[in-house]
């Protein structure tokens, strides 16, 4: 896969269309078809979709996977979608709010534009928006996947974008790789720590995190 499904991002990208409504409600269809109008509007922008999600085409329109299973309660990681969200009837109701420190400002514009731009359209005009994209067949009963590569000859994106998701995915692995290979040696050290009765002090190891552009430390660093 060129991108990395980003469950967090993807509850919080659902909460911003879902707060965009009067009563922190929204219906099943409606949000499936606006979440995947936003990856697609930013993958044309950016060369990169907000959810990384897989998509398949259903008979109502492209749908996002892993965020369509989250909804009919069928996910690994349901908690923690459930902590976020409900079901009520055919609609998705806000539990509680969502954070937005996973999306950038350009993200949450993006999903806030998509909402406001079909206000006026009711669910089925919306999923009807999504039946004139070029790169949705209807599957009739079933469900078939959509290639990004696609989705990007749809937006008019080179098919280089997938190259360099790839190669980003690749660093992603082996940076979650070393994270994990850190705990467990951390985990290691304090079992060992404990079967001696000693007394682990020292802080699990995290990698560096680069100083923001505006803090002191960066300005000092600029400096020397």
């Amino acid at each position: 896969m060129p991108f990395r499904f980003n469950l967090s991002k993807a509850i919080q990208a659902a909460g911003v269309l879902v707060k965009t409504t009067a009563h922190e409600r929204m219906s099943r269809l409606r949000l499936l078809k606006l979440l995947y109008i936003a990856d697609r509007e930013s993958l044309a922008l950016t060369g990169r979709p907000i959810t990384g999600d897989c998509v398949v085409a259903m008979r109502h329109g492209p749908v996002l996977s892993r965020v369509y299973d989250c909804i009919k309660g069928a996910d690994p990681a349901q908690a923690e979608w459930d902590r976020y969200f409900k079901s009520e009837q055919l609609d998705l109701v806000l539990r509680e709010p969502t954070p937005v420190d996973d999306l950038c400002r350009q993200e949450i514009g993006i999903l806030q534009r998509v909402a406001q731009d079909r206000a006026d359209k009711n669910d089925w005009e919306v999923a009807e928006e999504t039946h004139g994209f070029p790169e949705w067949k209807n599957p009739g009963e079933t469900s078939l996947p959509i290639p990004f590569e696609r989705i990007l000859a749809a937006v008019g994106k080179p098919r280089s974008v997938l190259k360099e998701a790839e190669e980003h995915s690749a660093i992603d692995k082996l940076f979650e790789s070393y994270r994990r290979a850190n705990a467990s040696k951390t985990r290691s050290r304090v079992f060992r720590g404990a079967k001696r009765g000693a007394r682990f002090l020292g802080p699990s190891p995290r990698p560096a995190l680069c100083p923001r552009s505006g803090s002191k430390r960066a300005q000092k660093n600029k400096m020397r």
